[in-house]
């Protein structure tokens, strides 16, 4: 097994392990509700411009497009547009359609 099937067999396993952790998930729960009441989200950004999510989120959906290679990304619900330009981004390596956003 290479190095990139054994890291990624591995990660299935702590996957698993986690989804499987009830203190951790309430632990989550709670970390959520707590940093939403700071605005946690409204501290980052994406090539300059505000974006309004969580870094988790951003690497998960680089990792989810980079897995499907959709031929389209909708965007909807933009406050600043740095969601539009990451998924444009993102778009290139996977010569994926230009992103649209709504």
């Amino acid at each position: 097994m290479n190095e990139i099937n054994k890291f990624k067999f591995e990660r299935e396993v702590r996957i698993k392990n986690i989804s499987q952790n009830n203190s951790l998930h309430d632990i989550s729960q709670s970390w959520i509700r707590e940093s939403m009441k700071g605005m946690y989200v409204y501290n980052f950004e994406w090539l300059g411009r505000p974006i309004i999510q969580f870094p988790e989120d951003m690497v998960g959906l680089q990792e989810l497009i980079w897995a499907v290679k959709p031929d389209l990304i909708i965007e909807t619900g933009i406050a600043h547009g740095a969601s539009p330009v990451r998924s444009a981004m993102f778009s290139m390596p996977c010569k994926l359609a230009p992103a649209i956003s709504a």
